[in-house]
């Protein structure tokens, strides 16, 4: 059918049987695999106990690493610390540290300590618990180019002529190749996949995370040739797909390489891992949740200042109790205790454990007079009694001649 349409010239050789044969028996030719790899960014692994009583103190482990594509520039790392038949959680967020950073660059594991004190109304019951990680990669290279991208911009090819399946095709050959319908034949999705990716390469674009895909790509159009009438439902496909969604993501720079069209050469990769703890026993514990609150001005609960000086407010959150006390606010009243509708939020907390204390600040200049402004922290527990809202408030005093 298509030796009307245009003219190619085999070169079908040992190499490429040979070749087959090896990627074949690697199991490359599936493909799944390989898009799965070519992906791997960034992974998390969460570990913990597996079981636990109401009450115990536990602690997990966060290890995160990389796979060496690209640079880590930036990554935030949370945890849900959940048990959703209670309809309660506790989360811990962070973003990564600067060493943290480099220590992943440098191909190093990073390990994040989660410490974590089960409800204590939380026997009988499983927390569902998962760590996640949201990383910011910076690629280098001049960029991909789709299929799209390089069927219309013969000029930017850097050859003339490409090998495909073993068959070499001129430039024109190919685009036209690449401008054909499909039809329901699969082997025009993945030529076009496959020439735009050897040329991306071509070009200078890192490609550690797609040469074996190329590879079993090349392979999969010598076994079904352009026009070979691969059906959508077909085995073929089947084997044939994996390596076109691979080529495709790398294409629209996805992987490995930035795309042409994204200027800071940047991509956001995504993962997750869990680490369910079972609570077998159904009894609670006596537990009491308590939070505390202490405000300074200037290190001082009251302080003699002058007009103009500068006030550090400091807002010490500490939990007093023996439970864990999550989703805490901490406001200030702006002096004016009847008016809510001025509060100033001043900061928040995920999740404070027993003994645990956070601090914040907020600077400000002294103003003629006497002074009192509240600070107070609202959380949630979970004591003997169940889930509870806990409340403490503080005030400081500034004073000018």
């Amino acid at each position: 059918m298509l030796n009307n349409f245009i003219t190619v010239h085999w070169k079908r050789t040992s190499i490429i049987i040979l070749a087959f044969i090896f990627l074949l028996l690697a199991g490359l030719i599936g493909g799944l695999n390989l898009a799965k790899a070519a992906d791997s960014f960034i992974e998390i692994v969460k570990t913990g106990p597996d079981t636990a009583n109401p009450g115990d103190q536990i602690e997990f482990t966060l290890t995160i690493r990389t796979y060496g594509i690209g640079t880590v520039i930036g990554a935030e790392v949370w945890d849900d610390l959940q048990y959703a038949e209670l309809d309660r959680y506790e989360i811990f967020r962070r973003d990564l540290t600067e060493a943290e950073l480099a220590t992943l660059n440098a191909g190093d594991p990073v390990e994040i300590k989660v410490p974590y004190q089960v409800p204590c109304d939380a026997g009988g019951h499983t927390l569902d618990n998962d760590g996640y990680v949201e990383a910011t990669f910076k690629l280098e290279g001049p960029g991909t180019g789709t299929p799209g991208y390089w069927m219309n911009h013969p000029e930017a090819w850097p050859v003339d002529e490409i090998e495909i399946g073993g068959v070499v095709y001129s430039k024109d050959e190919a685009i036209a190749y690449m401008k054909a319908p499909v039809k329901k034949d699969k082997t025009f999705t993945m030529f076009p996949a496959l020439v735009a990716a050897k040329l991306n390469v071509l070009i200078g674009n890192d490609d550690g995370c797609v040469a074996d895909t190329i590879a079993a790509a090349d392979v999969w159009m010598a076994q079904y040739p352009i026009g070979s009438d691969v059906r959508g439902n077909s085995d073929a496909w089947k084997d044939g797909e994996p390596l076109y969604k691979t080529l495709d993501d790398y294409n629209n720079g996805l992987l490995c390489a930035p795309h042409r069209d994204n200027p800071d050469g940047t991509v956001v990769k995504f993962a997750t891992n869990d680490h369910d703890v079972s609570i077998p026993r159904p009894d609670q514990v006596d537990c009491t949740p308590a939070i505390d609150l202490d405000k300074l001005v200037n290190g001082q609960d009251s302080a003699n200042v002058n007009v103009g000086d500068p006030l550090s407010f400091e807002y010490i959150v500490s939990n007093t109790g023996d439970a864990a006390i999550f989703s805490i606010e901490v406001k200030d009243d702006n002096e004016t205790p009847g008016d809510t509708g001025d509060d100033i939020s001043i900061g928040t907390i995920n999740n404070l454990a027993p003994g645990q204390s956070k601090t914040f600040t907020l600077d400000a200049t002294a103003e003629a007079g006497s002074h009192t402004n509240v600070g107070e922290a609202c959380g949630t527990s979970s004591g003997s009694s169940g889930s509870q809202h806990l409340c403490d408030a503080d005030p400081a005093t500034y004073t000018t001649p």
